[in-house]
């Protein structure tokens, strides 16, 4: 096992090999504009750790109202507990993001999907689904991006990592998060 050090080193060694940064920038743009749309929402999924950062991004978007006076309105799906413990006991775990996300059909939203493998099959159907709709999709992924870059019309960040450490994967995925909530928080502010 790495110092402390070696692991952070490591883990910028991963963040600079990132493939498509101008993505994370879109995806600003993209929540920026759907702002203006009250019907609007960004919808956040994930599994696991993946499913922390998506809730954690999605508090963050969530009380963006507390920083700059302006509402986004966010949920992450992975926290509907209930629901998706139904969900899955009458239907199948892998299609608990996409009948949730079937809820909101009818609605404007972005979806951010959070995969350290980008081989999870309820990610990659509400991906799926959520595509079919014409709505935006972003994904993070990590590792070799898995079955995730295999879908052409997502947009996806990938911060590949040969020794599949999950948790430079998800570090970065949440400091990428992050970088996204400090350029909104510039932009309604007018900075």
């Amino acid at each position: 096992m790495l110092n402390f050090s070696g692991y952070i080193s490591s883990q910028n060694i991963v963040a600079s090999s990132i493939n498509n940064s101008e993505i994370i920038d879109n995806l600003v743009e993209s929540i920026w504009n759907l702002s203006a749309d009250s019907n609007s929402f960004v919808f956040t999924i994930g599994n696991g750790g993946s499913a922390s950062t998506a809730e954690h991004f999605s508090a963050d978007l969530a009380q963006m109202e507390n920083r700059t006076g302006k509402t986004i309105r966010s949920f992450c799906l992975n926290s509907q507990i209930s629901l998706s413990s139904a969900l899955a006991n009458d239907y199948d775990y892998s299609i608990v993001l996409e009948k949730q996300l079937s809820l909101f059909k009818n609605s404007n939203y972005v979806l951010v999907a959070f995969s350290a493998s980008g081989n999870s099959s309820n990610i990659l159907k509400a991906i799926k689904f959520s595509l079919n709709l014409n709505k935006e999709v972003y994904c993070f992924v990590g590792f070799n991006g898995g079955q995730v870059l295999n879908i052409n019309e997502a947009k996806t960040i990938l911060f590949p990592d040969k020794n599949k450490n999950y948790g430079v994967a998800e570090n970065l995925h949440l400091t990428a998060t992050h970088y996204v909530i400090d350029r909104l928080v510039e932009k309604f502010n007018g900075k």
